[in-house]
């Protein structure tokens, strides 16, 4: 659910070799999908889906019910459509800024803010809920090295001309000291850093119907994800 251009949903298929449909509310998007990864896509809403009881065995919805108008009532919608586990990342942010967005009513924003109980109401309703921080504040500068790549001086930028010179000039010797392996490393330390330091930016909160369909062991590897990317796609003008 909110599949946008389909990146997310393409990799899903990539990682796990599994049969993948997306949606978004966006036809727009939903052709874009189609065509720059084949994926079978449709427009809905995410308050009332066009998906039968049980369609599919794990739903996934990324960072999407944070704009959505009644994020419960979407979180019924998901639940109904899924057999097995419902997947759901949102971002953890300061109360004002949801506030100013609510009262400003700025395009896209997030409404709803979120906390690792945020979904605890499920379990009354007889599903396990589990929480997870992601995104470490502090691990942003060292992916910012890792990433090894050119930046620019804007006006709002906020680092000095002089940073971000020094910092292009010693691109040659970043880019032979770290990459794939550093970038991967990085994704490990992010939960041990949310783990120990306690701040964190993001949440994936996994909700599941039959807990004996969890896997206990086994993982992704971080190298197949990098490596992953969108293809070439040409607009005509």
């Amino acid at each position: 659910m909110g599949c946008a251009e389909g990146y997310t949903t393409a990799l899903v298929r990539e990682l796990f070799h599994a049969q993948v449909a997306g949606t978004d509310l966006s036809a727009q998007v939903c052709r874009l999908a189609n065509n720059l990864y084949g994926l079978d896509t449709q427009p809905s809403d995410i308050h009332h889906l066009p998906f039968g009881n049980k369609a599919y065995d794990v739903v996934l919805c990324s960072e999407t019910i944070e704009h959505v108008t009644d994020y419960r009532q979407a979180i019924t919608e998901l639940l109904r459509v899924t057999k097995k586990t419902l997947v759901i990342t949102v971002p953890h942010e300061p109360l004002h800024i949801v506030e100013h967005n609510r009262s400003t009513g700025v395009i896209a924003g997030h409404i709803h803010a979120f906390d690792l109980k945020s979904l605890d109401y499920l379990k009354e309703q007889g599903y396990s809920v589990v929480s997870k921080k992601l995104l470490s504040p502090f691990i942003k500068l060292f992916g910012v090295l890792v990433e090894a790549a050119p930046k620019t001086v804007h006006d709002n930028s906020k680092f000095p001309k002089w940073i971000i010179s020094t910092y292009n000039s010693l691109l040659p010797f970043l880019q032979k000291l770290l990459g794939v392996r550093s970038l991967a490393l990085l994704l490990h330390l992010d939960g041990f850093l949310c783990k120990i330091l306690g701040a964190y930016e993001g949440i994936v909160f996994t909700v599941t119907k039959d807990p004996s369909s969890l896997k206990s062991s086994g993982s992704v590897s971080a190298q197949t994800m990098i490596h992953f990317s969108i293809p070439l796609y040409y607009l005509k003008k």
